[in-house]
């Protein structure tokens, strides 16, 4: 199995902040078979299990809006050095 570094936006999140927040960029490492796998894998992880994402996160989803998508990944040679399984949530406003 590969290892690869996904990177997740979320668009349409808008958690309360001192200033207007859009959306949010997080990587999800994951082990899998090829990229296909490893992109699922990510999405599933963050939508279905990061409990981060659904107690602080997910509830501000814009219903019209809100996406959760991959950006870039990454075949990696290994996770050293890597904050498993996710690093943490690097949020971004409209302006």
């Amino acid at each position: 199995m590969g290892k690869y570094a996904t990177l997740i936006v979320g668009r349409g999140f808008s958690p309360p902040a001192e200033v207007r927040v859009e959306g949010f960029y997080v990587t999800v490492f994951v082990e899998a078979e090829d990229v296909d796998e490893a992109i699922s894998k990510a999405l599933t992880f963050i939508v279905e299990d990061d409990d981060e994402f659904l107690a602080n996160i997910a509830p501000y989803a814009d219903p019209d809006r809100a996406e959760v998508a991959p950006e870039h990944w990454y075949e990696l040679s290994s996770f050293d050095g890597c904050e498993l399984p996710r690093s943490g949530f690097v949020f971004f406003s409209k302006d």
